[in-house]
């Protein structure tokens, strides 16, 4: 019974974190749904190895308690990797600077990148850019070209908290 309303729980907030996460261009709500959608999962699993060992089906049992051992080790070390990465200040790696650099570029008007930087202060991603722009724009328009890339920044770069662009 337990397993049962574990896995409708975990599904009602797997659904409720998932469109408010969406809405609210919200990366942590959508990871923390991934989370309840990768317990809904288990329960699962679970709930089947308890079915077919309770109609005789003993090595089910075994399966299962192989399943939680190493469901509850992967969990373990994803809380002691985000304990340490809350702490720590890094940087991230190349293929995030790339990321950060084909999504401003995206952006119209955006004519070239000239500096990016990011670092990840806690678990969270702040990012600096230097982008440039037409000289013919008005402020307005630049100021325009700015919102929309930080907006994307933010919504597309997984963890991104912060992000500053400053025209060159």
């Amino acid at each position: 019974m337990v397993t049962v309303i574990s896995i409708a729980a975990n599904e009602v907030l797997y659904r409720y974190l998932a469109d408010n996460g969406r809405l609210q261009s919200n990366n942590i709500l959508l990871w923390n749904a991934v989370n309840n959608r990768i317990n809904v999962l288990v329960s699962s699993l679970i709930l089947c190895c308890l079915m077919f060992a309770s109609i005789g089906m003993a090595y089910f049992e075994r399966i299962g308690v192989i399943a939680i051992s190493i469901i509850m080790l992967s969990m373990s070390l994803r809380i002691l990797y985000m304990s340490f990465a809350g702490i720590m200040d890094k940087t991230p790696p190349s293929h995030t600077l790339e990321k950060i650099r084909s999504c401003a570029k995206k952006i119209e008007g955006v004519k070239d990148i000239l500096n990016v930087k990011a670092r990840y202060i806690g678990t969270f991603l702040h990012v600096d850019l230097t982008i440039s722009v037409g000289d013919d724009l008005s402020m307005k328009e630049a100021d325009g070209i700015v919102r929309r890339v930080e907006e994307r920044l933010i919504k597309k770069i997984p963890l991104t908290r912060e992000a500053n662009v400053i025209i060159a």
